[in-house]
């Protein structure tokens, strides 16, 4: 090291001789450089972390682990309370991460398999849709929208057999009658496979498309919709998830057997 009049001296690795040397942007979504300071050098795992982001935003997360460490006086869980809370949010992104690859990978297929049979459409991106109630498993409670023409498709994944429906999707549901369902089965599958990519192929696969969905629900949907006007109630609707049996969504068409009835379907409605 040199000093400001130029003498040079040298000195043992260490985070004190070391932290003025380090360059933040190194460190930024970098875990490997955290690890070999921490491990070889004996760096601070938290410093290490506050040194690869910027003053400010190491400032912010100082103050909010400050607060931690305070209500910890009078509630010794809170840190593991907020741990873990901050562990369900990043599985819940993950998640959300991973039922979108599939809608984006069955509307590749279908405009794949359309295409194949000389019948361009456009596919209209309806967006994603999620309710999630805590301990759910949020995979199986999102859904993937799609527009063909008239008709809306629905795409959900299962990785225990039952597709769950929340109000508002039972509510779709119901009141539309050119609503398919895709239901991609992903029973007994590793999770590392379900965070991996998917292609359109793979994805076709293991999907099954339910054209008589919409009747099915629409008898649960009136029930429920009789009983919040009884004179006894029911609450908290909103909580409420209707099942869809793996037996009936199991009987539905293939992706090329679904193009093909989806085809005639929109020719018959051209005709008349």
């Amino acid at each position: 090291m040199t000093d400001k009049e130029g003498k040079q001296s040298r000195f043992e690795p260490s985070p004190a001789v070391l932290r003025d040397l380090i360059v933040r942007e190194w460190l930024k979504d970098n875990p490997q450089a955290l690890e070999f300071l921490a491990e070889v050098f004996g760096f601070d795992r938290l410093e290490l972390r506050l040194l690869g982001c910027s003053e400010e935003e190491s400032k912010r997360i100082r103050d909010v682990l400050a607060d931690l460490i305070d209500r910890t006086q009078t509630d010794p869980d809170a840190l593991e309370r907020a741990l873990a809370a901050a562990e369900e949010q990043r599985e819940s992104e993950r998640r959300v991460a991973i039922a979108k690859s599939f809608g984006l990978a069955v509307q590749e297929a279908l405009r794949t398999a359309l295409q194949e049979r000389g019948f361009v459409l456009e596919l209209v991106d309806r967006g994603f849709d999620y309710e999630m109630r805590l301990g759910e498993k949020l995979l199986e409670d999102a859904s993937y929208y799609l527009g063909l023409e008239r008709l809306l498709l629905e795409v959900k994944a299962t990785t225990s057999g039952e597709v769950r429906l929340t109000p508002t999707q039972a509510a779709t549901a119901s009141r539309t009658p050119d609503y398919v369902l895709c239901v991609v089965d992903l029973r007994g599958m590793a999770t590392e496979r379900l965070a991996g990519p998917w292609t359109p192929e793979e994805v076709a696969a293991h999907s099954r498309f339910v054209n008589t969905i919409s009747g099915s629900v629409a008898s649960t949907w009136e029930l429920v919709e009789r009983a919040q006007a009884e004179h006894v109630p029911i609450r908290n609707e909103a909580a409420l998830r209707f099942g869809v049996a793996a037996e009936l969504w199991q009987s539905g068409h293939t992706l090329s057997a679904w193009c093909d009835w989806a085809i005639a379907k929109l020719r018959d409605k051209e005709v008349a």
